[in-house]
């Protein structure tokens, strides 16, 4: 998305390293304080422990996977489309499964014991 802006490579480097940054930066401390208002706190530290094993795996698999996908297609369309399908379920799902673990029990205030 980027390089349509026309840039200079280095700044476009730069503008996309501030991005992601920033981006990775806050989910970090979102991601905790979700699982907190979400789990039941004596599971909070096995469940957080479940989901980051989930997803390390799917981070070291995904780049794999996307090229194995390439060099079987010669394209990238498929590569591009799986993560893009998956996303899209994961909203519907999040949209449409009713009501949410957060809506479903009270939230606890961890800012103000």
């Amino acid at each position: 998305c980027l390089a349509l802006l026309g840039g200079p490579p280095a700044a476009l480097a730069a503008i996309f390293a501030l991005t992601a940054g920033f981006a990775v930066g806050l989910l970090s401390p979102v991601h905790g304080l979700l699982a907190a208002s979400t789990y039941e706190d004596e599971r909070l530290g096995t469940l957080s422990g479940v989901q980051q094993f989930v997803a390390s795996i799917a981070g070291a698999a995904g780049p794999w996977l996307s090229g194995v996908l390439v060099d079987s297609t010669g394209g990238y369309l498929l590569p591009m489309t799986v993560p893009l399908a998956a996303l899209v379920c994961a909203i519907l799902v999040i949209t449409y499964r009713g009501q949410t673990a957060l809506e479903a029990q009270p939230a606890t205030d961890y800012a103000n014991p």
